[in-house]
């Protein structure tokens, strides 16, 4: 049983390895990009503006 262990282990350790590598001559499958309309029921919600609340 102690001996499945190390295996399972190091079976895990070096499959984070590999998939953590910072290969980055693999090109992007998808280019995304997200657009937000920030609203209160009708109000616009504007983050940081005049009559914001948040600390300056």
């Amino acid at each position: 049983m102690e001996k499945l262990k190390q295996i399972f282990f190091l079976t895990l350790a070096t499959s984070a390895l590999i998939s953590c590598s910072k290969d980055d001559k693999i090109p992007v499958a998808n280019n995304l990009t997200l657009h937000f309309n920030n609203t209160f029921k009708t109000n616009a919600i504007v983050l940081g503006g005049a009559t914001s609340t948040a600390l300056r």
